[in-house]
């Protein structure tokens, strides 16, 4: 449980009107953005170059655009620690499986997320950032 942690839900970039990223959550001096897809099933993973891959062959079904929006969200809030995570849904029944070994951005579902990065903002104990959460509550797309 994390009782200091807040959810938000459809950040725009510098200078956007857009719901750039999907969601983020942030709990202490740590913030997760989070781009949320729905894929088929399979095994996913990401390349050294950030190129996804599906089944062991690249994966055209998709891009993401987190990689790019990261060094954005780290220029605008420097004093936070800020890491992204790419969450995959199936499309229909069948397993998601993943690999996050080195990948910056790495492919998550959503139980690996609970528990991984989960983990990694309980270590941020249970601070409320109020100066980060009005300036992520700026973001928001309403």
């Amino acid at each position: 449980r994390l009782p200091a942690a807040r959810i938000f839900h459809g950040l725009s970039e510098p200078h956007s009107v857009f719901a750039d990223v999907d969601h983020a959550v942030l709990c202490g001096h740590r913030l997760v953005l989070i781009e949320s897809k729905m894929w088929l099933p399979g095994h996913y993973d990401v390349d050294e170059d950030g190129e996804i891959w599906r089944n062991d062959h690249p994966f055209r079904g998709g891009a993401i655009r987190l990689a790019d929006q990261l060094d954005l969200f780290r220029d605008l809030w420097p004093d936070l620690e800020i890491r992204g995570v790419l969450l995959i849904y199936p499309t229909r029944p069948g397993e998601i499986t993943t690999d996050t070994t080195g990948a910056d951005i790495p492919p998550m579902t959503p139980t690996d997320f609970v528990s991984e990065v989960g983990g990694w903002l309980a270590e941020a104990g249970d601070t409320v950032d109020k100066k980060a959460i009005a300036a992520l509550l700026d973001r928001v797309v309403n």
